[in-house]
């Protein structure tokens, strides 16, 4: 009798709940063999890249609802099923990331192939317009840019017209401020100009407290150094804001940590607008996620895998 007056229909429902969460398990076995056997098949297409610039054409399938769902169920269930084939994506692209590794020894610059590569000149010319702020930007800069010379421009314009030209190897633009936040106009520059962003820093005034960050800004886009364990950033542009929740997704899955979200508001006049995003990387995953984006959102633009560094200014 005690034990018939503590019974519970919610304790019934959570018991029947974890009963389907074991059934839902083992379909995902299943499916996770599945996964991999197709995993497999998109490694015998051929060649590295090849195999790369199929990923668009390889992304599973959306998936309706059973024709017997009954109706109430069928909008729920349509929305959840956009998920599955995100995860199935995720799961897809994790399984390559290993393949392609130990099979065809992927490596960063096979996803960049095209990124293009500049002749050494001889010594490293790095253009902004002085100022106080940048100037201990370019300072901070200099310990991962050996050799290199200031080129003063009129304006952060014409820094970035020397790059573009090919006439320096640098510039130098700020990124954000405390009291602005994110610099729209100096993004849609960075855009504009194809930048890639090499580091970035972070300075402190003494004074005011304010703190700019900057961008070291060159044409190539990757690493200026194999990564070695530190902190290492990747910076994108998504287009299409509605994606935003599909790249969020990915890169919790794959343990990467969003440290910018922004924004960028369209013009209309160069059509230049999106989704600024940075992430801190867990560099085991990496090319992990840079398959999923190369299957799922091949349009996104890539702004550069960078460094951060801080630095205080002292008070003049």
């Amino acid at each position: 009798m005690k034990d018939f007056l503590e019974y519970s229909p919610e304790d019934v429902i959570l018991a029947n709940l974890r009963e389907s969460s074991k059934r839902n398990d083992m379909l995902m076995e299943q499916e996770l063999a599945h996964l991999r056997e197709l995993a497999n098949e998109i490694l015998s297409v051929g060649d590295l890249q090849e195999i790369l610039l199929s990923l668009p054409d390889r992304r599973p399938p959306a998936v309706e609802p059973y024709d017997d769902a009954l109706e109430q169920n069928k909008l729920p269930l349509s929305a959840l099923h956009r998920f599955t084939r995100a995860q199935r994506s995720m799961l897809l692209s994790s399984m390559l990331g290993d393949l392609l590794v130990s099979r065809k020894n992927l490596s960063l610059d096979a996803f960049f192939s095209d990124a293009e590569q500049r002749e050494k000149s001889e010594f490293i010319r790095v253009a902004y317009p002085k100022s106080g702020y940048a100037d201990s930007a370019y300072l901070s800069f200099s310990s991962l840019v050996n050799d290199a010379h200031v080129v003063y421009t009129h304006s952060f314009i014409s820094a970035c017209e020397e790059v573009y030209n090919g006439l320096c190897d640098y510039c130098i633009l700020p990124l954000e401020n405390s009291t602005e936040g994110m610099l729209a106009g100096f993004l849609r520059l960075i855009v504009r100009y194809d930048l890639k962003i090499a580091a970035t820093c972070e300075i402190t005034s003494r004074e005011d407290l304010k703190t700019t960050r900057f961008a070291l800004l060159r044409k190539e886009l990757l690493p200026l150094s194999e990564p070695d364990g530190s902190e290492l950033f990747f910076t994108m542009l998504l287009p299409v804001p509605d994606e935003l929740s599909h790249v969020l997704g990915a890169a919790t899955f794959f343990e990467h940590s969003p440290r910018t979200i922004f924004f960028l508001p369209n013009d209309a006049e160069k059509g230049i607008g999106g989704v600024y995003l940075t992430f801190s990387l867990q560099p085991k995953n990496l090319y992990s996620f840079l398959l999923y984006l190369a299957m799922e959102l091949p349009y996104y633009t890539p702004m550069g895998f960078h460094p951060n560094i801080y630095t205080l200014k002292k008070g003049r």
